[in-house]
């Protein structure tokens, strides 16, 4: 096991390279994409010089949104809050995703969204399709040879990911049993969880809303932590007296990683809304599917966080003989809880959408970051990770 032990920082490396990998088929991808026009709702008031008008009407990818589309602060009366059209003057209200169970959003984010590899317009159904006899025979061929590569692509990409999730797993399923305890020890077993918590995340995120675009904010995120992890002490340490209670501490921190996987998610959601104005491959997907990404991330955050919350202080019972005594870590970790709750009350309370809401999304997983990193400056009693 020690052998083990001596080469699997190796396989931190090959999980790296992996996501990286990745990240480079996937920009390869999104990128492609950006070139390809959203489609809207035939019928849709005021399309733009750009737009295309057979058969339903679409929208350049390269169209600017006006500034007020994307900025949906005022109170919404849906029940779920729904996001606003993110297309002004070209996408109907009944595009707009609705947070109601069976709404349109799950389409947007399913099927009617898809990751890029799916045909956009111009399908056999169009009648501008017919319209150009052998011309129209070849292009429609040569979207078809695009959209071949950018799903052996989009495989690849997949694959890495997935592999490189593997990886992390086998690291910690080795380190786990070489030590005796959970990836808790240390500020490095840590950041490896963690790294893997976003992957899983992502993951999860790729396969259920078919947005493989969340991959440029998610990816770079999660391979910044490995490097930042794979420079700490790897060295196999005796556990410290505070953490030899090893059910509660790993449950408390299996919620931890979860949820900061799913808070990094929720991120990269709020990153695109925010950037949809200026980065031009962002504009292939309506901007509202961002605001709902968002939100459905959060939704999933902040059960987690409070389940964390909740072990974290069973267990300080069990090391420190008390429920709460406002630690800095405790404090940073009821201060991310809080910039949550404020975001789900405001989204349910007040209706907020777009730009305050995305903001709210950036701050928490900046609470996130800093409640993990607080080891460094913050001191208390868990300056021992």
């Amino acid at each position: 096991m020690n052998s083990l032990l001596d080469i699997a920082p190796m396989g931190l490396t090959v999980a790296g390279a992996l996501i990286a990998l990745a990240l480079i088929c996937d920009l390869v991808i999104v990128t492609a994409s950006a070139k390809r026009p959203v489609p809207v709702r035939a019928g849709a008031a005021g399309g733009s010089g750009d737009a295309e008008t057979s058969g339903g009407a679409v929208v350049s990818s390269d169209a600017e949104v006006p500034s007020n589309a994307d900025d949906d602060d005022t109170p919404s009366d849906d029940a779920d809050g729904s996001a606003r059209a993110a297309l002004s003057g070209a996408v109907d209200d009944h595009d707009a995703p609705r947070g109601d169970a069976d709404g349109s959003a799950r389409a947007a984010l399913s099927g009617a969204v898809d990751d890029g590899d799916a045909p956009r317009d111009g399908g056999a159904g169009t009648p501008g399709a017919a319209s150009s006899g052998g011309a129209g025979t070849a292009g429609a061929a040569s979207s078809g040879g695009a959209r071949a590569k950018r799903g052996t692509l989009a495989a690849y990409a997949t694959g890495f990911t997935l592999a490189g999730w593997l990886v992390l797993t086998a690291y910690l399923v080795v380190r786990t049993i070489a030590t005796g305890h959970g990836p808790f020890a240390n500020q490095h077993e840590f950041a490896v969880a963690f790294t893997w918590g976003i992957l899983a995340a992502y993951l999860l995120a790729e396969w259920r809303l078919k947005l493989r675009i969340l991959s440029v904010v998610v990816l770079p995120v999660m391979l910044a932590l490995l490097a930042y992890g794979m420079r700490l002490d790897t060295e196999v340490v005796p556990l410290v007296p505070a953490l030899q209670n090893s059910t509660l501490l790993t449950l408390h921190v299996g919620c931890a990683v979860a949820a900061y996987g799913a808070a990094c998610v929720s991120f990269a959601g709020a990153a695109c809304y925010l950037l949809y104005n200026k980065v031009g491959f962002l504009r292939a997907k309506p901007i509202q599917v961002y605001d709902m990404v968002g939100y459905k991330a959060a939704v999933i955050t902040f059960p987690l966080l409070t389940a964390m919350i909740v072990l974290g202080a069973l267990w300080a019972d069990t090391a420190w003989g008390r429920y709460w005594g406002w630690d800095p870590k405790e404090t940073a970790a009821l201060v991310t809880w809080l910039i949550y709750a404020a975001f789900l009350h405001a989204r349910f309370a007040r209706g907020w959408h777009g730009k305050k809401a995305a903001w709210l999304l950036i701050i928490g997983f900046a609470a996130v970051l800093f409640a993990y990193f607080g080891n460094h400056f913050l001191g208390g009693l868990h300056t021992y990770a």
